[in-house]
């Protein structure tokens, strides 16, 4: 018996040490290379991939960071949306102003890419929605076959394009434009009468709106001359 518990012993021993070995040697052979994709510009000092297909193109954000991207401090200058195809840069160039760039996931295998482009129209509410400090209306945008387009907002000034999948499907959302003292206090007004004698449940919400219109009153008094 005693023999026996001592052979199971040494087969388990035995499998443990060829399943570890074969492990090891697993790993050992596992081996990755690391591509430099270059920037868009001589002057860039940033470059970052965003997004990969199944073909191994790249979209990326290429620009220049002040001061260096190791600061905590870091402002972004200038910027293009770049696509990388086997080591060649494609600069997707804008919707007529200076800057583009993108987010995570904007290419699919189609070879089609989304973002965002600053256009020449200034921003009317004097925001700055792509991020360039330019404050210049900021679009969403799709690449496709060497051109890139402009796709609706829906009713904003601004807009981005995130990701797009190999159906030509694109997710993305828009800035809705800020409403001016008169205006918001209108729309305050007429959830204030849409809730009013309603259920006890919506008596907090109506404190809340009656305290938004008292606020918006006094910035519209403020306001005017």
């Amino acid at each position: 018996m005693r023999t026996l518990r001592q052979l199971r012993n040494c087969w388990i021993l035995l499998v443990t040490s060829i399943v570890l070995a074969c492990f090891s040697n697993a790993v050992a052979q596992a081996s990755y290379r690391v591509t430099d994709l270059g920037v868009n510009k001589s002057k860039d000092n940033f470059s970052m991939v965003m997004g990969l297909n199944n073909r191994g193109w790249t979209e990326n954000m290429d620009g220049v960071l002040t001061p260096p991207i190791t600061s905590t401090s870091t402002t972004i200058v200038s910027g293009r949306a770049v696509l990388n195809i086997h080591g060649i840069n494609i600069d997707l160039r804008t919707l007529g102003g200076k800057n583009s760039w993108t987010n995570y996931g904007g290419i699919n295998d189609r070879g089609e890419a989304v973002g965002l482009s600053e256009t020449s129209v200034p921003d009317p509410d004097g925001e700055d929605f792509c991020g360039f400090g330019t404050k210049r209306t900021c679009l969403p945008f799709l690449w496709r076959d060497g051109h890139m387009m402009a796709l609706p907002t829906l009713g904003g000034n601004n807009g981005q394009a995130s990701a797009i999948n190999n159906r030509g499907q694109i997710v993305a959302f828009r800035k809705r434009r800020s409403l001016t003292p008169d205006a918001r206090l209108a729309s305050l007004e007429r959830l204030y009468r849409r809730y009013s004698g309603k259920k006890a449940k919506s008596d907090r919400f109506l404190r809340w709106l009656a305290t938004q219109m008292a606020s918006c009153k006094a910035s519209t008094i403020e306001a005017k001359p």
